[in-house]
């Protein structure tokens, strides 16, 4: 089920007045500036909670806030302590404000004990350093968490108070101004998401929103035709006596001879839940067609869909034929597949075998809006494929699709509604087709004390963008090299290099650098299990799962509060166009909305649990719990174990005799059937009987699937 609740639209209750964000980008990183306005307008004291996002790797540099005309300000400290004094000082009558990082990757703002119609802003700044990809960058901002797929206190690891509520008549105004520097300023400047307008002055480009925008979807900004190089950013760091930190952004590139040009083996994976649906599963065909197309003779794929369950389409040679059928499978693709079991469909992916695909890759297009990230993830580092992603949509879920990816050693890449998608395929196919790049290393000057370096991509591609964080006693000057071996053999090349020297004026007192190179030790240690990965987070201030930020308010006593607040959550926008509520250009039709959402409410396309449950999903709960020795082998004995509904027998059983009179194999049907729902196994697939036996038993599969969810939902 999605992981949602509904409120309604209250005028008394409290308001999110709105959100600004203004930033600096300067090379990989990203600085940004956030405002959030609050005000209460019921008659009695509250606490306000606001979960929202921020982008993948956002480093939180400080937070100030203006409560009822105050100026507060305050430290980030341990979880629980944070906990504890913010909930002491809400029993005082005090009024408190702590920020917290959730366990998906989102933040919840606690602001307790705002009063009868006082107003409160919320300034703070993050960091983040991007990547560049084949002479391109882009910046997402997002500006609304998406409704997932799951249980978000069991597999989200959300408390109650963090998980979002949506309000579908909710507008909550959002504003934006960039300021693009240095070499970014001459690239081609471009937002899928939002009208913007551009101002150009020396060595600047300014970007700013160009109409009202709300809080509904990511803004997206895309920067093409950069000249890009290594770069580097260092500050002197505060938390180790005086040391350097070095933020190294290089950039590889390849001689023509040692990118590699190989036959591509790849299964690809379509999301077709009903999250898809609308914007986002049209933006998914385009991306399959240009997929498609991008296969040449050689090449091997498999096609897969999956939602609530999964099927699989057989894995082939790519030739003319094969793309066709492809093509017009493609054409059929629908998000009508219920919830995303996206781990399910990926377990069964990587179990696909066969000859030809031995050491293939995954490609996975999805908007990835599932609760259930661990699992993803540790299924898929367990898988040994490299996982590429295409994600989709107007606020899809970049913290668990770039982990997929950069923990796998693949790749990701995003396209909004109404983007041309062949940029990102076109990046896709070169690095699926570019040589494998081991044993990275890098070389320092000679003389550098280097404390702590952060660990080394799995995957380098040609053209983007391989990030490494180190400290170093002293200062460090001279030439960083990256060295690796080109398809694994042979002697190791240079693949890229960085000038660096020392930091002086205003990068020397900046503490983004420090902070973010603080941040990526902090994850090493907690990844380790060193015990002191939650003093580092103290150390740099950093809001992590094991610190808080935390302010306190006191009162003066004929202002505080006598009685212990309401808990109220500032509702979410619902993402434009998600689950086929409108589009992304005209979203706005509350009818719409209305229905598809109570529509999901009474479906919630729950998987059911009981093996016995008369469904094609009962029947791969049995399959999973039985050896296959024990499969049924005939009509009459598939039909004695009670779980298929009448409907899918009779299909079956007019199967064995075609209308052109042509008598099938009960044997085969059957056999196939079950390799069908259990996985999509096909046996003997380069028979072409047993293809068209395959086709016929999909077409069944899928037609009786939706007529199950009518008696089991």
């Amino acid at each position: 089920m999605y992981g949602f609740t509904t409120v309604g639209n209250n005028s008394a209750d409290p308001v999110c007045l709105g959100v600004s964000v203004e930033g600096d980008l300067r090379g990989t990183l990203f600085e940004a500036r956030v405002c959030q306005r609050f005000k209460n307008a019921a008659d009695t004291n509250v606490e306000v909670v606001y979960t929202f996002p921020l982008p993948y790797g956002a480093i939180l540099l400080g937070v100030v806030a203006t409560l009822g005309g105050k100026e507060l300000s305050g430290v980030v400290t341990g979880k629980q302590e944070a906990e504890s004094r913010y909930e002491e000082a809400m029993a005082d009558g005090d009024a408190a404000i702590m920020l917290e990082k959730n366990r998906d990757g989102s933040y919840s703002l606690n602001l307790g004990n705002m009063l009868a119609g006082e107003s409160a802003e919320v300034r703070f700044r993050y960091a983040q350093v991007l990547s560049f990809s084949q002479n391109s960058l882009r910046l997402m901002i997002p500006t609304v968490i998406a409704p997932k797929y799951g249980d978000p206190i069991r597999q989200g690891g959300l408390q109650p108070h963090q998980v979002p509520e949506y309000d579908m008549l909710a507008e909550y105004p959002f504003a934006l101004i960039l300021h693009l520097h240095g070499e970014l300023s001459d690239a081609r400047i471009s937002s899928p998401s939002h009208p913007i307008s551009v101002e150009h002055s020396p060595g600047q480009a300014t970007v700013a929103t160009a109409r009202e925008a709300y809080l509904d979807r990511d803004f997206v900004l895309c920067l093409e035709g950069i000249k890009q190089d290594s770069l580097y950013a260092a500050g002197i760091d505060p938390a180790r006596d005086g040391g350097e930190s070095l933020l190294i952004d290089f950039c590889p590139r390849l001689k023509s001879d040692e990118r590699g040009d190989n036959d591509v083996r790849v299964k690809i994976l379509v999301d077709c839940s009903g999250s898809m649906s609308g914007d986002s599963i049209r933006e998914a065909k385009d991306a399959l067609r240009e997929i498609i197309e991008g296969l040449r003779q050689g090449d091997r794929f498999s096609l897969s869909r999956f939602g609530s369950h999964y099927s699989h389409r057989s894995r082939q040679l790519c030739t003319a034929a094969s793309k066709n059928s492809a093509l017009q499978w493609c054409d059929r693709l629908d998000a009508n597949m219920g919830g995303t079991e996206m781990e399910a469909a990926l377990q069964s992916t990587f179990r696909l075998g066969g000859a030809g695909f031995v050491g293939c890759d995954v490609l996975l297009i999805t908007d990835g809006e599932v609760y259930a990230m661990s699992g993803v993830l540790d299924s898929a580092r367990q898988s040994g494929h490299r996982v590429f992603v295409v994600g989709i949509g107007s606020s899809p879920e970049e913290s668990l699709l770039r982990k997929l990816a950069e923990e796998t050693g693949g790749a990701c890449d995003f396209v909004s509604p109404g983007e041309n998608v062949r940029p990102a395929i076109t990046r896709m196919f070169a690095r699926l087709r570019s040589q494998r790049v081991t044993d990275l290393r890098l070389t320092w000057p000679e003389g550098t004390t280097v404390t702590w370096q952060s660990p080394l991509t799995r995957s380098l591609f040609d053209g983007d963008s391989v990030h490494v964080y180190a400290q170093v006693a002293g200062a460090a000057e001279g030439d960083v090299a990256l060295t690796g071996r080109i398809k694994g053999a042979g002697e190791p090349v240079r693949i890229a290099k960085a000038q660096i020297s020392k930091p002086s004026g205003e990068m020397a007192g900046d503490d983004a650098v420090p902070r973010v190179v603080g941040f990526g030790r902090y994850e090493q240690e907690k990844k380790t299990g060193k015990e002191n990965a939650a003093k580092t987070a103290l150390d740099y201030q950093l809001v992590t799962d094991m610190t808080n930020f935390l302010m306190i308010h006191e009162r003066d006593a004929d202002d505080k509060a006598t009685e212990m607040p309401e808990l109220t959550k500032v509702a979410q926008m619902m993402p434009a166009g998600w689950g086929g509520m409108g589009s992304v250009d005209d979203y706005v039709v509350c009818c719409e909305r209305v229905a598809f959402f109570d529509f999901l409410l009474e479906a919630q396309f729950q998987e059911p649990q009981e093996p016995h449950i008369a469904s094609l999903i009962g029947l791969q709960n049995w399959l999973n719990n039985h050896p296959e020795a024990e499969w049924p082998k005939s009509l009459i004995e598939l039909e004695s174990i009670g779980i298929l509904l009448p409907e899918t027998l009779n299909a079956l059983k007019e199967l064995l005799e075609d209308a052109t009179g042509t008598q099938r194999s009960e044997i085969e049907v059957v056999k196939i059937f079950l390799s069908f729902v259990a996985e999509g196994r096909s046996p003997a697939e380069s028979d072409e009987y047993i293809q068209a036996l395959w086709q016929a038993i999909e077409t069944i599969v899928e037609e009786c699937y939706i007529r199950d969810l009518k008696h089991t939902v």
